[in-house]
């Protein structure tokens, strides 16, 4: 990719998350996949707008996405094909649950039928009419850029939460 074009992905993704999917500075977003280009994008997006970044450890199973997601809570998923195929048990759950909320997808690199909520990236992310510019927000320095969760080999993960100005806390 070139700068240019990552710009242009980056631009869109931002915009449709603050227009399509009601994301404002302080919430989160979570991305679950393979090291592909698109969580890199998904990251500077993310970020851009103020929002939370949840990475999510790609080789989780359904029971620990099922913590990180209703931990963290995040508005959007994005995630690939096989992180798809793991959160599609658990969904119905995470949006009824207790503190419940309509936990959209973005799906990437994925071919199967789309669960309810879910859009592929191809079909959103139309970097050709990308915006010039970011949506404009005001970020706080104090508020949380990214949420990284321990391994959890004693219990469950933590999440670490860094925040835009670079402070670490738990």
């Amino acid at each position: 990719f070139t700068y240019a074009e990552s710009d242009a992905i980056i631009k869109s993704l931002a915009a449709l998350l603050v227009d399509q999917y009601g994301v404002r500075p302080g919430d989160r977003v979570a991305v679950a996949m393979r090291n592909y280009p698109e969580w890199v994008f998904s990251y500077w997006a993310i970020v851009s707008i103020g929002a939370a970044c949840v990475g999510m450890n790609a080789w989780w199973a359904s029971d620990e996405m099922k913590y990180g997601l209703a931990d963290s809570r995040p508005k959007v998923l994005i995630c690939d094909d096989e992180r798809v195929e793991r959160v599609v048990p658990i969904l119905d759950e995470l949006r009824s649950g207790e503190g419940g909320q309509p936990l959209e997808l973005i799906t990437v690199r994925y071919e199967g039928e789309l669960p309810e909520g879910a859009v592929r990236w191809a079909d959103v992310i139309d970097a050709a009419n990308a915006p010039a510019t970011l949506p404009p927000v005001d970020i706080d320095p104090d508020d949380d850029a990214c949420i990284f969760y321990t391994s959890g080999t004693t219990g469950f993960p933590k999440g670490a939460q860094l925040t835009h100005r670079g402070s670490v806390h738990n």
